[in-house]
């Protein structure tokens, strides 16, 4: 029998190993379009030159979530099936896994998928990657891993901070007033996921480390207790590291990952930007 996480590249999984042999990895990735340039969002993907070219007019730019088809042929794969996708509030990735799903399973019913709504970004759907694998190796039966990962989900919080909400403004993703209060004097913007999956921006602060004290603020607030923290960042690793220590310093048992953030969640945080997960 094998098990077959699926995500796509709104799942930073970059430097990131699961689990073992038996174990496999599939990752769909999105489109981002700026103008007649298509860069698909998979591991040759070099993100300055997609930023550098995003930054350097005022041009058009979008993104594609993967179609059915390319969902369809990843659970054509396996035979107990986990697909972790973007929050479905900012993206159509997750209804077209579930076409993809409906397709696969009409033409094999004994096949088993489960499709999860991360609600977040980045280290959000990581961290259900990180848990399904652990459960596949636990030995779970696909039922109890169901369950596990659905209510580990509850307990996965995602904030953002990003010093330019351009391109969320622009693709509908925030309101422009919501948007407006980066980029402006040094301010940066304090993101979070509601449990609806919507980005909501709870407000700004002046410069990177009053940024990382409303993260570490934010974090007490959740009752963080010291468990799994993702820090995904766009060309910041610097700041990525600094936060790393800052929590440490207040919980020493936290186990934390810092890892780039792939095309998609780049294209969105922007040059600067960080994505935290925690459980």
């Amino acid at each position: 029998m094998e098990w077959n996480i699926v995500a796509d590249s709104g799942c930073d999984l970059r430097g990131i190993k699961l689990g073992d042999k038996k174990i496999k990895i599939t990752k769909i990735p999105f489109s981002i379009f700026v103008e007649n340039i298509e860069y698909m969002d998979n591991p040759r993907l070099n993100v300055g030159d997609m930023l550098h070219r995003i930054e350097k007019q005022d041009i058009h730019t979008h993104t594609a979530c993967p179609s059915p088809a390319a969902w369809k042929e990843a659970f054509d794969q396996g035979d107990h099936i986990f697909a972790i996708t973007l929050s479905s509030k900012v993206s159509g990735s997750y209804n077209s896994a579930q076409v993809a799903a409906a397709m696969v399973q009409e033409e094999n019913p004994e096949k088993k998928i489960h499709i999860l709504d991360s609600g977040s970004a980045g280290p959000g759907p990581s961290l259900l990657a990180i848990r399904a694998a652990e459960l596949m190796e636990e030995g779970v039966s696909f039922a109890d891993a169901v369950m596990d990962l659905e209510d580990y989900k509850q307990k996965i919080h995602t904030m953002y901070g990003l010093s330019s909400f351009n391109n969320l403004i622009k693709n509908g993703r925030v309101s422009k007033v919501a948007g407006f209060v980066a980029g402006k004097l040094g301010l940066c913007g304090i993101g979070e996921a509601s449990p609806q999956g919507e980005i909501l921006v709870q407000g700004k602060v002046r410069g990177s480390g009053k940024m990382l004290a409303a993260f570490l603020e934010r974090m007490e607030e959740l009752d963080f207790q010291g468990g799994k923290v993702l820090i995904s960042h766009c060309e910041n690793q610097t700041l990525a590291k600094k936060l790393k220590e800052m929590i440490l310093k207040q919980w020493p048992q936290a186990e934390i990952l810092i890892m780039p953030a792939a095309g998609v969640c780049s294209y969105y945080v922007e040059r600067k930007g960080l994505i935290v997960g925690f459980d």
